[in-house]
C-alpha cells in the first residue's frame, strides 16, 4: 500500500506519494465538509464533525485515500 504524506495549511493540503508527486488535494469547507480529490483521481465531499478527537486533517485524508 503506498503511504502519503499531507502537507497545506489554511485549508488547502496535498496528499504527496513516495516520489514527491501531488497524488490528492483535501480542500477544508464549512461545518466540517471537506471536498477532495483521490489519488487516482475519484472526486469525493467528506464530513469530519466538529466534535471528533483527532486531527480533523488526517481523519479526512484518511477516509479520501480509503475504499
Amino acid at each position: 500500500m503506498t503511504e502519503y504524506r499531507l502537507i497545506g495549511a489554511d485549508g488547502v493540503y496535498f496528499l504527496r506519494d513516495q516520489d514527491d508527486r501531488i497524488a490528492g488535494t483535501l480542500l477544508r469547507e464549512a461545518g466540517g465538509w471537506w471536498r477532495g480529490v483521490a489519488p487516482g483521481g475519484r472526486v469525493r465531499r467528506l464530513f469530519v464533525p466538529p466534535d471528533t478527537d483527532g486531527d480533523h486533517r488526517l481523519i479526512a485524508a484518511e477516509r479520501l485515500i480509503g475504499p
